[in-house]
């Protein structure tokens, strides 16, 4: 099943904005196994067209995003480096920090960013970024939210949250976070 497990904690296909209409002879989106995806089915995003063709040996390039078409429009979910399974269902990871954003922003949490950890004792770091510090029953509360939302997405796998300050999680130059380089630092 490729489609988004929201575990009625908000619709995926809500939240999403379209990036366009696309033509369907220069984008397609495709399953794992190459067959093409079928209207709101989540899969890799190509790209063929002239331009693109001349910049590599292939007729069609994976962009490396996720996403899907609704009515002839493009919708992009995500990365694909950013898709983990949790018993054989994709998880998408900007799909659970943006419920995570949306339920910490009342604690004055400007992002959260999932870090997959290395280990069976603990799967994922939750790092919040946030300039505000919380006393005691505010960071219970902010706890209570985190464990809701990962454990319907993952289940009851282990995780671990480290608070960081404003602007203190790493992004590319584009501003997006960059997973990678916030992992290594957390090591």
């Amino acid at each position: 099943r490729d489609q988004p497990r929201s575990r009625g904690l908000g619709d995926v296909y809500k939240r999403q904005v379209s990036v366009g209409a696309i033509n369907h002879h220069e984008v397609t989106i495709k399953k794992e196994d190459e067959s093409v995806c079928a209207e709101r089915e989540i899969g890799h995003i190509y790209i063929h067209s002239p331009s693109v063709a001349r910049l590599s040996d292939q007729s069609a390039v994976n962009t490396g995003d996720m996403g899907f078409v609704s009515e002839g429009e493009l919708y992009v979910v995500g990365r694909q480096i950013n898709v983990a399974k949790y018993h054989g269902e994709k998880i998408y990871l900007e799909e659970v920090e943006s419920l995570l954003d949306e339920r910490l922003s009342k604690y004055g949490v400007r992002r959260c960013l999932l870090i997959q950890g290395g280990s069976r004792y603990e799967q994922y770091t939750v790092l919040i970024e946030s300039s505000t510090r919380w006393p005691v029953k505010v960071c219970q509360k902010v706890s209570t939210d985190i464990t809701y939302v990962m454990s319907a997405y993952f289940g009851d796998s282990a995780f671990r949250t480290k608070s960081v300050g404003k602007r203190e999680i790493i992004t590319t130059s584009s501003g997006k976070p960059d997973r990678e380089q916030n992992r290594k630092s957390l090591m």
